[in-house]
């Protein structure tokens, strides 16, 4: 189990970070962080299935350690609690502070003076006048930008993220350096994957209720972008042919497919402390729907790229034996040399035609 720490008697520091929930500044270990509590949801927004105040803590520390487990750079989080001058102690989760070594951030929001939309007050916008601005304004670190973007939206389909607005990513700068001014800055604030407004009362209906768990992967919750005016579900996005068509998407949910690890993402959930029981089966079993229903299925029907999988584990392509590469080639001793190597399997399986790709093989 990861450990649970008491944030009670840090430092306390004077930065100040935006965002709806409640925060504070803290120091540990000479690292700054950012305290984030609970909100509260309010009244309207209640329901059967979901509580008073949102899981948005435990939302962002196993979101966070998820992606940290694909090898994707994000911020640090720790779970714990802190206490107040009244006596209330609550849970916390503590993100460190990545602004270091001289390096500001600059959300992509805040790109309104230098191009024709003011992203700020565009509660959607449309996924190419996004991609049109990080091209025209970010030449420095083109590739590295649209490649990290559509990989963030990868994870945020995974994860279910829906407010991965334009102030929640952008890039560190540094103006006083002549190497390295600016960079990508680690995924951070998903606050708002997993559904963070579900009960554990309500977790378990969901869990028992196909059309419940089916509504809450095709049709909630949507992504934070429009197309044509329209807001996107993360369905929707999959059915354009904006989507299809482009190279960037196909390469960056290839990435996400060809890294999923069903039992890290599970260690992940198991080692999170303070969460119950159901909130760690909800957790496990939203994921593995989203990754089969979204990410597979769209990968197979909209791209024709098929997915070797082993026990709905998908297997990256330098793990594999030569008896599973074989076997996702349709292979047979007499149409298969026995001496095809795993690695010879591996890039076959890597240059294959949509028409001869691979079907789901369980071994």
């Amino acid at each position: 189990m990861d450990k649970f720490y008491d944030f009670t008697n840090c430092e306390l520091g004077h930065k100040q970070y935006g965002g709806s929930d409640e925060k504070k500044t803290i120091f540990m270990d000479g690292a700054r962080y950012m305290l984030k509590f609970p909100e509260k949801i309010p009244e309207e927004k209640r329901n059967s299935l979901n509580s008073s105040s949102r899981n948005n803590i435990f939302s962002e520390y196993v979101a966070c350690h998820i992606i940290e487990a694909f090898g994707i750079p994000v911020q640090e989080t720790l779970l714990g609690t802190y206490t107040d001058s009244d006596g209330i102690t609550r849970n916390v989760v503590a993100c460190k502070d990545f602004c270091t070594d001289g390096y500001e951030l600059n959300e992509f929001e805040k790109y309104k003076s230098s191009y024709r939309i003011n992203f700020k007050n565009v509660q959607y916008p449309d996924i190419d006048d996004v991609i049109d601005a990080i091209c025209k304004y970010e030449n420095e670190i083109k590739d590295e930008a649209i490649e990290r973007f559509w990989d963030t939206f990868a994870l945020d389909t995974l994860l279910g993220n829906f407010d991965r607005h334009t102030g929640n990513w952008g890039y560190l700068y540094n103006d006083n350096r002549t190497e390295d001014r600016i960079k990508n800055a680690p995924i951070y604030d998903c606050g708002s994957c997993l559904y963070p407004m579900a009960s554990d009362h309500g977790m378990e209906i969901i869990l028992t209720d196909r059309n419940k768990i089916d509504e809450r992967i095709y049709t909630f919750p949507k992504t934070a972008f429009a197309f044509d005016g329209s807001q996107l579900s993360y369905q929707d996005f999959f059915e354009l042919d904006y989507a299809k068509k482009n190279p960037d998407v196909k390469k960056s949910f290839v990435k996400i497919a060809e890294l999923y690890d069903k039992e890290k993402i599970k260690s992940v959930i198991d080692n999170t402390p303070a969460i119950t029981d159901i909130c760690r089966d909800f957790y496990v079993k939203m994921i593995q729907e989203r990754y089969d229903k979204l990410i597979i299925q769209n990968l197979e029907q909209k791209f024709l790229i098929k997915a070797a999988k082993k026990d709905d584990l998908t297997i990256p392509s330098d793990q594999l034996t030569k008896k599973t590469a074989k076997n996702m080639l349709g292979a047979n001793k007499d149409n298969v040399s026995k001496s095809l190597t795993a690695s010879e399997a591996r890039d076959r399986f890597k240059e294959g035609t949509p028409k001869d790709n691979l079907k789901h093989k369980h071994e």
